[in-house]
Order: C-alpha cells, then sequence, then structure tokens
C-alpha cells in the first residue's frame, strides 16, 4: 500500500465495503447516476463523459448529481467500486465451485487476467487503467479496496493450501499480493497494445511462475 497522498479525498458515495453498498442498494437517486454513468461509459471513454452525459441518461437533475458526487471522477471511481463488487461475486463463485485447491488458484488467475485478456472486460479495464492514477491520487482509500478485493479471494485459497499441505511454503497474504502484482503487470502490457500472450499462455505462465514459490518444488 502507499501512503495517502496530501490532497487525498473521501468520496461521498463509495461502494467499497456492505454498508456503503447497501446505502446504494437502498437509495434509487444513487443507484440510478451509477447506472447511467456505466451505460455512458459503455457508448465513450472517461475523458468524453460529461456530467450532463449522465444525466440526461438518467433522467435527473444537476442537484440530485450534487447530492451524492463531488465531481465526475467521484461518479467514475463509484461506477468501478460497483463494477468491481460484482466482478468479485462472480470470482468467488468459481473459486467455491473449483474442484481443488490448486483448482481454485487456476480459476483466479485465469479469471483476474479476464480484465486484461476478455475483450468485453478488457474495454472496461482500460477506463480505470487510464484513470488510475488520477483516481488513485484523490481517493486513494476507496481506489485501494478494488484492489484489496480482487486480492482477498486469493489470500484465502493461499491459506486453505497451506492447511491442507497443498501450498506448504505459502505466505497467504504477502504470496498474494506478489501474484496479483504479476498478474497486474500481463494486464497492462496487454491494454498497452502487447500481443506476445494470448489468455491461456498468460495464465499458464503466472501459474509456472508463482507454484515453485508456494510449494518449493
Amino acid at each position: 500500500m502507499h501512503a495517502p497522498p496530501v490532497d487525498a479525498k473521501v468520496a461521498k458515495t463509495t461502494f467499497s465495503g456492505p454498508a456503503g453498498f447497501a446505502a446504494w442498494r437502498s437509495d434509487p437517486e444513487a443507484r440510478a447516476l451509477v447506472e447511467a454513468g456505466m451505460a455512458v461509459l459503455r457508448r465513450s471513454s472517461a475523458t468524453k463523459l460529461t456530467v450532463a452525459d449522465v444525466l440526461d441518461e438518467a433522467g435527473l437533475s444537476t442537484r440530485a448529481f450534487y447530492r451524492h458526487f463531488q465531481s465526475k471522477g467521484e461518479l467514475i471511481l463509484a461506477v468501478y467500486q460497483h463494477d468491481n463488487r460484482r466482478s468479485i461475486e462472480r470470482l468467488r463463485s468459481r473459486i467455491a465451485a473449483a474442484g481443488s485447491t490448486l483448482d481454485a488458484l487456476e480459476e483466479w488467475v485465469e479469471y483476474s487476467l479476464g480484465v486484461g485478456f476478455a475483450p468485453r472486460r478488457s474495454r472496461r479495464t482500460m477506463t480505470l487503467w487510464r484513470e488510475g492514477g488520477r483516481l488513485w491520487a484523490q481517493y486513494p482509500g476507496e481506489y485501494n479496496a478494488i484492489i484489496n478485493g480482487l486480492v482477498e479471494p486469493l489470500t484465502g485459497v493461499l491459506e486453505r493450501g497451506r492447511e491442507e499441505g497443498v501450498f506448504p511454503c505459502a505466505d497467504p497474504h504477502l504470496d498474494a499480493l506478489s501474484i496479483h502484482a504479476v498478474v497486474w503487470r500481463l494486464v497492462e502490457r496487454k491494454l498497452g497494445g502487447d500481443t506476445s500472450l494470448d489468455h491461456a499462455t498468460a495464465t499458464a505462465y503466472v501459474l509456472r511462475f508463482c507454484l515453485p514459490a508456494l510449494t518449493a518444488g
């Protein structure tokens, strides 16, 4: 984790925890704005998105927008918090359905790489990737929560693997952060235009890289 920047902000509307997500679900206005933001982002990019576009999509007023968000950037952050929560729910379901702990690790790696290698998911990731530095500088707590949400299921897999003796050398927390770093670097390369690896090859590479450290094999 980085230390928060001096000019860090706290978002008005946050979905990074259960309480925030429940509050959003119960607020039709906030939900309409986030869903409108998602719809506009599907058609354009974050740089082209305007508050007016979102309000037109949602059928709401400027006053409604500023009741929940301080800026366009905060709305973009909220959109990705929401999208990330749905993605993590799908990831947890896939891990739970895995036949073994090793299969669960492979599911995590394959699904996580998909944010850059799966065409539909990579289009959404591209916007967050381009906005990432600015969002982290402004909202480090919320931005880091997005990353933590993805790492936590992997930490659980590695803890289970260590208990079972499948990953006897695992340091679950540190190894999960390290594996995530490798995965995200490959995602960044893919988003940047690197075509040297496809999804399956990237998955195999990450597993080949991390398994010896987890198993001492």
